[in-house]
């Protein structure tokens, strides 16, 4: 890990105090990419409680043994499970010594009684301490639905509970499922385990943020940072604009470095007058940073010490000087973080005008800071959209579910964890309303299917619609759609329009993917060659399915030999696809080919088999991936994708900020 300092002004008029943003910069080692990974020891602990009974405990069940199938022969996993009772289900063994002992043991999990979190993430911990070595990087991966009541419940002693097993080299992450759990409680966990905190709408989310947390361990640098500032003099006075817990000498935890992206700690530093020289330095203080440094054998102590200092002159050779951008910027994130958390603190006293204000006053104050951005203009459009709806709908708007996406959202900003942020956006499919007025008006334009891909013809734009894409690309940006203007990519894994034009057979120029999707309700008629767009609500047909989503891509779940399984809508595939395992011995009807982005064209053997959805049966010509993109529907814990044929003959109406999709 590499560490650095910088200050919004490192120059500053003596004989005047002065207040200056300091910002600690945590980089990974790039060596480290190329070092083997560390072995892992995840205990994962589930709640089998009365709430999780049905699909709920199934798709988490799904999520645990994705989890397993992940890992390698030399990591470790084990398995607590809970109700009013702690269930010990599988105790922690390698991947090599387990086997499908596993998958029998998550098989029989069941759901149960009332929810004792406290006493199930402590046989967790038990088995993550029993299966701990210095080889080994140790995690705690707890998901729950709902609020303990039953044994330990209070905050603070489960808090305490968390550090004493920290202190043995036991991270904690938690994940909550849907409307019922404490938010702050999980959040206060996670903080104090040196972990991450997740917020899931429904179960079928579980699988991706499994996969996300194993990522994160996969690619750990750093352990247990901490940062401390030692102050220059009595006239020097540092406070955090993050929300990092602070331990007993003072230090920031700032829990454990992994991946490629840096982490940030801001701080807000008072200090002088400094004393009137012509010119020189003065010292503020130093930055010591300490933390565990992951080698291929364990983890060893590591600290370095950073001074900071300023330069000192006369206030009239200072009207020229500008911020340091990237300073102001992370100090932008954490001015959004704090609004969010004052309003969240005013709509639970039902005072949503006030809370309104805040989020929509943060906006405009953010948006004169003229950064350009795009990570802090989606903050910064996300803050004015909450802000509309907070004043307009009140509490309809103010759900249990929107309190944890809002608090969620402020743990991540909070401490500049931008990734998990985008993560938890991309499987909520950026369910935000867009403002009304001209946003408001539905337009419908012609579509029709060409090589089975579904183009749709706007003006002079010929856009390929592609729910299977995470993101949107075109030749030139912004694209307006309904009075919106949307940021549009140049090229997604190598694939430009142009390049994915001659894939398609004809010219393209904009693929409309999920990430500007998923702010429209649509409704595909390809019987009457249109599709509509709306900002509001369309009308749904009977019986709408639940959608999913898995990086912003819609999941929904249809029938096949009378079980109930888990598919990527994608209106961007010519063919439907199922995995290698689920085509075996089915005669084939003939070849094919289509294309993924990034991928390229390929050519498949097509067999036919016959799916359920709610009210529509219908027999779909499917093939299978090439094993790469395979890989694929294994971490989203899917068993195949649902093309473009799934919109011929019925209309189809998708509404992904609802979370809803119907046919007919």
């Amino acid at each position: 890990m590499n560490a650095d300092v910088k200050l919004d002004f490192s120059r500053v008029p003596h004989g005047e105090p002065v207040t200056l943003r300091l910002m600690v910069t945590l980089r990974p080692d790039a060596r480290r990419r190329e070092a083997p990974r560390r072995a892992l020891n995840v205990a994962v602990v589930l709640d089998r409680s009365g709430s999780m009974s049905g699909r709920k405990l199934e798709d988490v069940k799904d999520a645990a043994r994705t989890l397993y199938r992940a890992l390698g022969p030399a990591d470790t996993f084990s398995l607590a499970a809970f109700d009013d009772k702690v269930y010990a289900v599988v105790p922690p063994g390698t991947i090599a010594e387990l086997g499908q002992s596993v998958d029998r043991a998550i098989d029989s999990l069941q759901a149960g009684g009332q929810t004792d979190l406290c006493g199930g993430y402590e046989q967790g911990c038990r088995f993550a301490v029993k299966a701990a070595c210095a080889e080994r990087t140790s995690r705690v991966l707890l998901l729950t639905d709902g609020l303990a009541n039953h044994g330990v419940v209070e905050p603070p002693q489960i808090a305490r509970v968390v550090d004493r097993y920290r202190s043995l080299g036991i991270g904690t992450s938690t994940v909550g499922v849907g409307a019922g759990y404490n938010e702050e409680l999980l959040g206060l966990m996670a903080e104090r385990g040196g972990g991450a905190t997740y917020f899931l709408r429904s179960a079928a989310e579980a699988a991706l943020v499994f996969s996300e947390e194993l990522g994160d361990l996969f690619s750990i640098d750093a352990a247990d940072i901490a940062v401390r500032f030692v102050p220059a003099s009595v006239d020097v006075r540092a406070t955090q604009l993050n929300t990092y817990a602070i331990d007993g000498d003072g230090a920031w935890r700032m829990g454990d470095l992994f991946g490629t992206q840096p982490r940030h700690l801001v701080l807000e530093v008072a200090a002088g007058p400094f004393a009137p020289v012509a010119e020189g330095k003065a010292a503020l203080g130093t930055i010591e940073v300490r933390w565990r440094r992951a080698t291929d054998a364990g983890f060893e102590p590591a600290s370095v010490s950073l001074p900071v200092e300023v330069t000192l002159g006369p206030k009239e050779s200072m009207g020229g000087l500008r911020p340091d951008r990237e300073v102001v910027l992370q100090a932008a994130f954490l001015v959004a973080a704090r609004a969010i958390e004052k309003a969240l603190g005013l709509a639970d006293e039902q005072k949503f005008e006030q809370a309104a204000g805040v989020l929509a006053d943060t906006a405009t104050h953010l948006d004169s800071f003229a950064l350009g951005d795009p990570g802090l203009d989606g903050v910064i459009a996300d803050l004015r959209d909450r802000a509309a709806r907070m004043q307009q709908e009140r509490e309809q708007f103010y759900s249990s579910m929107e309190r944890k996406s809002m608090y969620t959202r402020h743990q991540h900003l909070s401490k500049n964890l931008h990734g998990k942020l985008s993560s938890m956006e991309s499987r909520h499919g950026r369910q935000r309303p867009l403002d009304a007025g001209a946003h408001g008006v539905p337009r419908t334009f012609p579509c029709y299917l060409v090589n089975g891909h579904l183009l749709v013809e706007m003006g002079e734009d010929r856009v390929l619609l592609d729910t299977g894409s995470p993101v949107s690309i075109g030749g030139q940006s912004p694209f307006e759609l309904l009075g919106r203007e949307n940021i549009l990519q140049t090229s997604y894994q190598g694939a430009t329009i142009d390049s994915l034009g001659s894939l398609v057979g004809t010219r393209i120029t904009v693929l409309l993917g999920a990430d500007i999707l998923s702010r429209y309700d649509m409704r595909i008629d390809l019987d009457a060659g249109t599709v509509q767009f709306s900002s509001s609500e369309l009308r749904l047909g009977a019986e709408p399915l639940p959608v999913g989503f898995f990086q912003g891509v819609p999941i929904v779940e249809a029938r096949m030999d009378g079980a109930a399984e888990r598919f990527f809508f994608d209106t961007g595939a010519k063919l439907s696809y199922l995995h290698s395992s689920r085509v075996q011995g089915l005669p084939p009807v003939g070849t094919d080919r289509d294309f993924f982005p990034g991928f390229g064209e390929f050519e498949v053997k097509v067999v036919e088999r016959d799916i359920a959805l709610v009210n529509l049966r219908r027999r779909l010509r499917f093939a299978t991936l090439p094993r790469l993109l395979e890989m694929s529907l294994l971490l989203a814990g899917v068993t195949g994708i649902l093309g473009s044929a799934l919109c011929e003959g019925s209309p189809v109406v998708y509404a992904p900020r609802r979370g809803l999709l119907s046919i007919g």
